[in-house]
């Protein structure tokens, strides 16, 4: 049986303090507002955005995170993105949320399926 590493538990001083110093650490605070969370996931992060559909069907939420080769990437379903741009937008910003506050978690999660695949 897979067993994953302990998930570390935030508090919401953790969570603000991790938020803070993200955007400070990528200034965001001197761009144009609403923020462009696509350049933040790519540019800032190096991630990847993919759109596909049935995720939300398949995996009961409208966007995962996964590891992808050498950074995440966020795949987003499809029908979401269509609909509702500003439902598209928070669930990129939820998974960046999940990449900043979990990503050493995530990293050995990913290695750990992996190792296991393989």
């Amino acid at each position: 049986m897979l067993r994953l590493p302990p998930r570390p538990i935030l508090t919401w001083k953790e969570i603000a303090a991790a938020a803070r110093e993200f955007s400070d650490e990528k200034d965001l605070v001197s761009r144009s507002y609403p923020l462009d969370v696509e350049e933040i996931a790519e540019c800032d992060l190096g991630m990847e955005i993919r759109l596909a559909s049935g995720v939300l069907d398949e995996f009961g939420s409208p966007a995962q995170i996964a590891p992808g080769d050498g950074n995440p990437v966020i795949t987003v379903d499809s029908d979401q993105y269509r609909q509702q741009s500003s439902f598209y937008r928070y669930s990129v910003a939820h998974e960046i949320g999940h990449h900043v506050l979990h990503g050493d978690w995530l990293a050995k999660v990913w290695q750990l399926v992996t190792s296991v695949e393989t």
